[in-house]
């Protein structure tokens, strides 16, 4: 059957017929250009004088189009649910990410403001020095005021990892220590750790310190008269060290190290003993400082190894400089070196006897062995010696700076030396050292790491 639209009703119903295309089709409804066809097995084209459908028929056809809008409706739900999930997701995700983020600052800010309260109240007091300065409020400012703003005219030491500066706060005195940029923390760390257990009068005492994001300040005792370095090596300054003084500086040395290597536990070993680590209080009384390079030994331990060897050449016993190797026998030698430095008023790194090709050890030992102690003393002091001091000085100095450790003293034996008239043994020739041209060019090539503090 066929049902003519308007306006194309003046066509005949057989001119809309497409016999060959709707052959064998049950049910069928096409639009064309010209007309609208459709036929179906039930009637259809006169809706207003045909009786109401089936009630089967309607209840089929209702939920054929029931069961069409459904699905349309179904999968449009389906799609923003997973839109919807998405999005929620990803607020989810961002929430968690950015709480992770907050809670990570604020708990960094927290143990960073944490440990430096913490820092702060482990500062050493100084219990001899009756003052009204409140240690622990110490801060970066309240040390720049006191240097008045670090200023050059305050500077009293440089050195490659810090700059001291002399400083005035409410009416004491004090040294201030401020590290460089690219120092190495853990040296700031050891230095700290070993002052606060350390209380002897031969050792440095740190006061107090201050931990800043970009700086660190370590505060000590102000000893006004600098290091010894600065007296021994000078051509004038050193007419102020009599052989009694140089004496008596040698012996305060040996009793800091002793205290180091046997009365303190740890064990500490200093690793850097110099001239210019020995500083000298109003009444020139030496105290060992700079404990940048320490290491502590634990326990039963009596030496250890680094694969990395920090000193200064010339003070390095050579187990030590070859081979990373350190004990109390390293510091013995170092001590050593430094007895013999007071007792000529010469450098170990500077000092060559161009007609024999000696170095420092190499020249004294020659001397004390020929009976010729006296040419070895700084000419300042040999009116106002002792013979015999000064020959025991020298064989102690030489026992210390034997080749193998084995054969060197300890720091208890090295004390009895000098505070008793004991026998002394008879020491070999010392350790060999290079030139100095050769040690120069050895020092500049691994500055990095071996470079004079």
């Amino acid at each position: 059957m066929s049902l003519l639209i308007t306006p194309l009703a003046a066509y005949s119903k057989h001119n809309c017929r497409h016999p060959k295309l709707l052959e064998w089709v049950v049910g069928r409804k096409c639009g064309y250009c010209s007309c609208n066809l459709r036929y179906d097995s039930y009637p259809f084209f006169d809706f207003l004088s045909l009786p109401p459908p089936s009630p089967t028929l309607a209840a089929n056809n209702c939920h054929r189009t029931t069961t069409t809008d459904t699905i349309h409706g179904k999968g449009n739900g389906k799609f923003k649910l997973f839109v919807y999930s998405i999005i929620t997701s990803a607020i989810v995700t961002s929430a968690i990410v950015v709480m992770i983020v907050a809670i990570a600052v604020w708990t960094g800010c927290y143990c960073y403001a944490c440990g430096r309260n913490s820092v702060r109240r482990s500062i050493v007091e100084d219990s001899c020095m009756q003052s009204d300065v409140n240690w622990e409020s110490l801060d970066f400012w309240t040390l720049h005021d006191a240097t008045e703003g670090f200023s050059d005219s305050n500077k009293i030491g440089h050195g490659g990892c810090a700059t001291v500066y002399k400083g005035n706060l409410n009416g004491v005195e004090i040294a201030v220590k401020r590290l460089s940029m690219s120092n190495r923390s853990q040296e700031m760390k050891t230095e700290m750790l070993v002052l606060n257990q350390c209380q002897h009068r031969n050792i440095v005492r740190l006061l107090g310190f201050d931990l800043e994001e970009q700086e660190t300040l370590l505060v000590y005792e102000y000893l006004p008269n600098l290091s010894l370095d600065k007296y021994l090596f000078d051509p004038e300054r050193s007419r102020l060290l009599n052989w009694e003084r140089r004496h008596i500086i040698i012996v305060g040395i040996a009793q800091g190290l002793l205290y180091l290597h046997q009365d303190c536990q740890p064990m500490i070993i200093h690793r850097d003993l110099k001239a210019s680590n020995v500083l000298l209080d109003k009444d020139m009384n030496p105290k060992i400082s700079d404990f940048g390079l320490a290491k502590l030994l634990f326990g039963d331990q009596t030496h250890d190894q680094t694969q990395r060897s920090a000193g200064t050449y010339g003070y390095m016993a050579p187990e030590y400089a070859s081979e990373g190797f350190f004990s109390i026998k390293s510091d013995v030698y170092a001590f050593g070196v430094l007895v013999l430095e007071i007792v000529t008023g010469q450098q170990i790194l500077k000092f060559i006897d161009r007609i024999h090709n000696d170095n420092l050890l190499s020249f004294v030992w020659r001397h004390w062995t020929n009976r010729m102690t006296t040419e070895l003393l700084d000419t300042t002091v040999r009116q106002s010696c002792t013979t015999n001091e000064v020959s025991r000085c020298i064989q102690l100095g030489l026992l210390c700076v034997q080749k193998t450790p084995i054969d060197r003293p300890t720091m208890s034996t090295v004390v009895k030396m000098l505070t008793t008239n004991s026998s002394l043994l008879v020491p070999s020739p010392p350790a060999t050292i290079e030139s100095q041209a050769y040690m120069q060019n050895d020092v500049a090539s691994t500055s990095s790491e071996l470079q004079p503090r």
